[in-house]
């Protein structure tokens, strides 16, 4: 479930291009493309339980889907696939600190849809855990590689949402 800028909650099947969604330290990013947007594939996913205080929580991800760790005090990127029982995940704490998830599983499961939004930040707060808005590559490259997307975003809205456009199966072609 994602926050939006409104309040509003929403599944990730249900955001839009141009919803504000949380994306980390209390801010509120724009949903600029879609850069993996099928809602009827089967996927495998990886399901991350941690802790928060005395209440369990889950996260599901995409196996190649980079997601925020706290390693020595500093923030690093990891594939889902790679989080290990007694990682530190990055949440979305009150007052724009982040905090951290203690992980206490981690499990495969088969789901459908995949959705991956890209925001402007580049990064999404879904179940309270900052997440990338990207896979496979490091968060910092893949960010750096949409910066002319980006850059157009910032100088025209309008012809970013041309670009990123879906065929009747949901497919995005950004």
């Amino acid at each position: 479930m994602v926050q939006l800028q409104d309040g509003a909650i929403k599944r990730m099947s249900e955001l839009k291009l141009g919803d504000h969604v949380a994306s980390g330290e209390g801010r509120f990013s724009p949903i600029i493309a879609f850069l993996h947007r099928e809602l009827e594939a089967q996927v495998e996913y990886v399901e991350l339980t941690f802790l928060v205080g005395d209440k369990q929580h889950t996260i599901e991800l995409t196996a190649d889907h980079r997601i925020f760790l706290w390693e020595n005090s500093a923030q690093v990127d990891v594939a889902a696939v790679d989080v290990r029982i007694g990682s530190k995940l990055v949440l979305q704490g009150e007052n724009e600190h982040p905090l951290s998830g203690f992980i206490t599983g981690v499990s495969k499961l088969h789901l459908r849809g995949a959705v991956a939004p890209l925001t402007y930040d580049g990064t999404v707060v879904v179940n309270g855990v900052l997440s990338s808005c990207y896979a496979y590559v490091r968060h910092s490259i893949s960010h750096a590689a949409f910066a002319p997307l980006r850059l157009l975003y910032s100088a025209w809205p309008q012809a970013v949402s041309t670009l990123a456009t879906f065929d009747e199966q949901q497919k995005s072609y950004v």
